[in-house]
């Protein structure tokens, strides 16, 4: 353990059981989300749902529906999709809201190398785009290869 280092590094392996159940869980959640629908009733005659996307799936009018204007009929449809996306979008965070808990314990990239400042590897930051060995690197050969000329489009790819 360097005197840089005070903590100790974690086991990769058991960093990598958790990934993969992370990845599991992900996976699962992702699936039982895109199952996801909310159902409103406005005015009790007019009825919107909408999928995990809040996108309007189905929009139903009971009887009662030709008491109403047209502006009311229109305010009416508006308020249950807005409502109905509201909550289909409150579902969703209850189904990634353990996602979130679980990411919040895995660890940061620094505790494997802690020479690299995490905080300081965002766009902007002073250390952006210096390489470990601190050579500047400002992505102007980018799409390119060492020894050729050309880009992405070069038949050599």
């Amino acid at each position: 353990m360097s005197a840089s280092n005070d903590f100790p590094i974690p086991d990769l392996a058991a960093v990598m059981d958790d990934y993969r159940a992370q990845m599991s869980q992900l996976n699962e959640v992702q699936q039982q989300r895109d199952q996801l629908t909310a159902k409103v009733t406005v005015r009790k005659c007019v009825t919107v749902t909408v999928n995990a996307d809040g996108q309007v799936i189905e929009t139903a009018f009971a009887s009662r529906v030709e008491d109403l204007s047209y502006s009311e009929i229109a305010k009416a449809v508006t308020e249950a999709a807005q409502q109905a996306a509201a909550e289909v979008m409150r579902k969703s965070m209850e189904l990634l809201a353990p996602l979130y808990e679980n990411n919040a314990q895995l660890p940061k990239l620094s505790d494997f190398l802690p020479e690299i400042d995490e905080a300081g590897m965002a766009p902007g930051s002073a250390s952006w785009g210096t390489a470990l060995n601190g050579d500047v690197v400002d992505g102007s050969d980018a799409g390119t290869r060492p020894g050729r000329s050309g880009g992405v489009t070069d038949s050599s790819w």
